[in-house]
């Protein structure tokens, strides 16, 4: 009932009661209820009747608005539940992206910082605890008050900002940072916030100033001739950009050096390369390109440079060639030590030494053609170079000491066109009967081949005119020695269609060959090859070594016919055109470069082994972008398949493109959906027959694809930085299921696999400590594995990081041992447990092939070094009873278990135990 009705039928009682009653209680105890209801008992009950009425109206309307009143909290309070879950949804979101996130308030003065990201803190060195409630950072240096002005404006006007910034993170380190500024308006169209996104865009950015500043060089190599104003402005330039001292050295006759500084170069660094410069100095510096830091070893000869009061870090210097390979100076780049040298300052420097040799070169050409045009006019005022004279009947009337010089004396055209060999003997005569009848002046050039001298190329112009003297036509031919104008041309387009290193074609000469062929629609078929380790390389064995290979590997491809045109097109990116379509042919061609790459680089005593994946598109009469397109995308298939080097383009990898894609965004939210599983394979010890431990491996149950196999997402998270996330969350589960088996008395190990990415995270050691103190499992129950890759991409980083895991007592296995490129040498030097030998030696193993005896290395090997050795893929007796042969130990494969979820492990502990009883 409700309270309302119940205190109005209380209330109703109570007085009628009182007015029934009342009367007979004052009056005489003779009491009749008839004559009790007189006209005030009536009127009495009438009055209660209607304040009954009113106090049940006003109290059920209390009731009513106490009911909406709580309603409406109710209601308020789960709408600010689901607001919070969705802030917190789209900040864990924020979170997870690569580049910095700022969420900005631009309702407030100053324009507030209200959100970032863990990217920001990454890209700037600021802490959310630093920037929130507070203006802007970047805009808070002196240098960037323009742009700050110019962010006002945007947000005063409500428009988006894109802008490339100069940036300084917090030590001061200064960076191009690419950002988009976006504003965020509400459903009333009202402006809430303004989204900035963060990109470090240095590298990129300082590769387009190189490019421009090369154009820009380029053009005045082609415009200036004053010597001194051009070599100068090429000087200035490069010290602008590069913010460094630079000089060139000069040799011009007889050795003289001609030294020139930029205008920052000190004054006891000019004293020092001055025109008086020691001799053996030139000669150490003319031998090769040298890089000298001061935090090394210091040759003697340069000692001096590197005094407390220079100041300077490094030095990079290098001869300056000619095309015949005559150093024409030496290029020297001074850096100090408040300077940051540029991330590209090794390429910029060899970018730039072409440069000058092209500028030396070209000062050269116009020094020869200088004294050439003064030893002309003094043969004659109105001819240049060689002139000959020839009449109306053939006859030569006049040729200049030059030309008899060059040709000898000649009577008549006819002997003059017998000292070429005929086909040019053809095309000279041509021209001169075209100019006969054209009666026009004409150009052409030509090669000369004479005996005992090396080939020339002239330029022969042609004019008819008529002299008065002899009343008839003349012909008259200047011919001028071009030959160095042409190896000028020549060394400027190589330089510009050229890689400097390998002197191959570059992507941009490449890309116009490849574009004439496909206009042609000639059959090929476009294949790109990427030397994947060639950046660990250059990490383990030094920068000479990738350049020895690049180089080598230009010449190892020369003598293979079916190559139609090869370039490098990138870093460690290899193009090329074949001239076959048939893939049963073409499977033999690549076969046969892939053989050459992958045979070992023999440098210094050391064999160095390079992997590599390979893209094929073949032509269809498709665009050239679309063809190169194509090769691109099965390059990238044939990097993220660990199985397969060469990969041949398909229409459907347009789709497969599509999927990556979802699964990359998918993979944000798979921890959260809860779709990650962990399975376990078991690892046996054969000898004592019993169980040793398990490796935990991640299954992914996609919502749309099902199981989705590990080496589809894996390299996709490993790209995109998600492996992080996903490997903690692997450790976290491992940890847990391990803490189980322990207290139900299971002693077994569980090997975890831990990519680079996770190792070079600042906290990676101190959030695996929470983790295992949050599990309370026993660290000595637990194996990381890494691969050999990873050990080799940073030593110095890989051995501090294993100690240090070491030291709490997890145990270190070198996964898939045998197939990368790293040695038991290197091994040795790492705090290795374990030594994991990769299924690809077991797969086709039997007593007589090359594979038993490589594991049967491996082993002995690892025994004398006190390592325990895993072998892994064991799938048939066979293999089980040669690695026993072996005194292999610890087996892992389908023979015994395939990988199986938590609760199916006991069921198969039990088979296994009963397997081994028997074997």
């Amino acid at each position: 009932m409700k309270s309302s009705l119940r205190i109005t039928i209380i209330y109703f009682i109570i007085s009628a009661l009182w007015i029934t009653f009342s009367d007979y209680v004052v009056e005489d105890s003779d009491f009749r209820l008839f004559d009790v209801l007189s006209v005030q008992t009536v009127k009495g009950y009438f009055f209660i009747i209607m304040t009954s009425v009113l106090i049940y109206y006003l109290i059920d309307r209390l009731e009513l608005r106490q009911q909406e009143e709580l309603s409406k909290r109710l209601k308020k309070e789960h709408e600010l539940k689901n607001i919070s879950e969705i802030n917190e949804r789209y900040r864990h979101v924020m979170e997870q992206i690569t580049q910095g996130v700022v969420l900005i308030n631009p309702n407030r003065p100053h324009y507030p910082v209200l959100f970032v990201n863990k990217a920001h803190e990454r890209l700037t060195g600021y802490s959310e605890k630093d920037v929130v409630g507070r203006e802007y950072r970047l805009f808070a240096n002196e240098k960037t008050k323009t742009y700050h002005e110019e962010m006002k404006s945007s947000i005063a006007r409500q428009q988006p900002l894109m802008k490339i910034l100069p940036d300084y993170k917090r030590d001061g380190t200064f960076f191009w940072n690419a950002l988009r500024l976006s504003p965020i308006f509400n459903q009333s169209n009202q402006l809430d916030y303004y989204l900035g996104i963060e990109e470090d865009v240095t590298q990129q950015q300082e590769q387009h100033h190189l490019i421009e500043n090369q154009l820009d060089m380029f053009e005045a190599v082609i415009r200036v001739n004053d010597e001194m104003q051009l070599l100068e402005y090429l000087v200035n330039r490069v010290t602008h950009h590069l913010e460094a001292e630079v000089l060139l050295l000069h040799f011009v006759e007889d050795d003289k050096v001609v030294p020139l500084y930029s205008k920052n170069v000190k004054r006891e660094t000019r004293a020092f390369f001055s025109p008086q410069m020691s001799v053996q100095v030139i000669d150490k510096l003319k031998q090769e390109k040298r890089v000298i830091d001061v935090k090394d070893i210091i040759p003697d000869y340069v000692k001096p440079l590197f005094t407390n009061e220079s100041g300077y870090a490094s030095l990079y210097s290098t001869p300056v060639y000619s095309e015949a390979k005559e150093v024409l100076g030496i290029f020297v780049v001074l850096v100090s030590e408040d300077v940051t040298a540029l991330p590209i300052m090794a390429s910029a420097v060899l970018s730039y030494t072409s440069i000058f040799a092209i500028a030396l070169q070209k000062i050269k050409f116009l020094q020869k053609i200088t004294e050439s045009e003064r030893i002309y006019r003094l043969i004659s005022e109105h001819s240049s170079d060689m002139i000959i004279l020839i009449n109306e009947r053939d006859g030569i009337d006049y040729m200049s000491p030059t030309a008899q010089n060059y040709f000898g004396e000649l009577s008549d055209i006819f002997r003059l066109l017998m000292q070429f060999p005929e086909q040019i003997r053809d095309r000279f005569d041509s021209f001169l009967r075209l100019i006969k009848e054209t009666k026009q002046s004409d150009t052409f050039e030509l090669n000369v081949v004479r005996l005992s001298q090396p080939e020339d190329t002239i330029e022969v112009n042609g004019a008819i005119f008529f002299d008065h003297k002899d009343l008839e036509e003349k012909l008259l031919l200047n011919i001028r020695d071009v030959t160095d104008r042409k190896a000028f041309e020549q060394a400027l387009n190589r330089s510009l269609y050229f890689d400097p290193l390998t002197q191959l074609p570059n992507r941009f000469y490449f890309k116009q060959k490849l574009d004439e062929r496909v206009k042609q629609h000639r059959a090929l078929s476009l294949m790109i090859v990427s030397l994947d380790e060639m950046n660990h390389i250059q990490h383990a064995y030094g920068e000479g070594a990738m350049i020895f290979i690049l180089k080598e590997l230009s010449e190892l491809m020369s003598p293979f016919e079916f190559i139609d045109l090869f370039a490098r097109t990138g870093e460690g990116e290899f193009s090329f055109i074949l001239k076959e379509t048939n893939t049963a042919v073409l499977d033999q061609q690549i076969d046969t470069v892939i053989t050459a790459i992958e045979e070992p680089w023999h440098l210094n005593g050391k064999d160095i082994v390079t992997t590599l994946s390979v893209g094929v598109s073949i032509f269809r009469d498709q665009s050239t972008d679309q063809l190169l397109s194509e090769a691109e995308m099965a390059l990238k298939q044939a990097q993220l398949d660990e199985e397969v080097k060469v990969h041949y383009y398909h229409p459907d990898q347009r789709e497969q493109s599509k999927r990556q894609l979802q699964i990359k965004n998918d993979l944000y939210y798979a921890a959260d959906y809860e779709e990650f599983e962990l399975f376990y394979q078991p690892i046996i010890d054969v000898r004592e027959k019993k169980l040793y431990g398990f490796e935990a491996l991640i299954r992914w149950n996609h919502q749309t694809y099902g199981y989705v196999n590990p080496t589809e997402f894996i390299p996709i998270a490993e790209q995109s930085g998600r492996i992080v996330q996903i490997g903690y969350w692997v450790v976290e589960n491992a940890c847990r299921q391990l803490k189980t088996w322990e207290e139900n008395g299971l002693d077994a190990i569980v090997s975890i696999n831990i990519s680079y990415r996770q190792i070079i995270e600042e906290d990676f050691v101190e959030r695996i400590k929470t983790i295992l103190k949050k599990s309370e499992c026993q660290y000595e129950h637990l194996v990381f594995e890494i691969t050999e890759n990873i050990l080799m991409k940073d030593i110095a980083l890989s051995n501090r990081v294993l100690n240090e895991l070491k030291a709490i007592g997890i145990r270190i296995s070198v996964d898939d041992f045998g197939i990368g490129y790293s040695s038991l040498s290197y091994i040795k030097k790492f705090p290795i447990d374990i030594l994991k030998i990769d299924r690809a030696f077991v797969r086709n193993m039997d007593e007589e092939s090359n594979d038993l005896a490589i594991v049967r290395a491996i082993v002995e090997m690892s025994r004398s070094l006190d390592l325990c050795v895993v072998v892994e893929g064991v799938e048939t007796e066979n293999q089980l009873n040669l690695l026993k042969q072996l005194r292999c130990r610890l087996i892992q494969g389908y023979y015994f278990s395939k990988p199986l979820p938590p609760q199916e492990i006991d069921a198969q502990i039990k088979q296994m135990n009963q397997q081994l009883k028997t074997s």
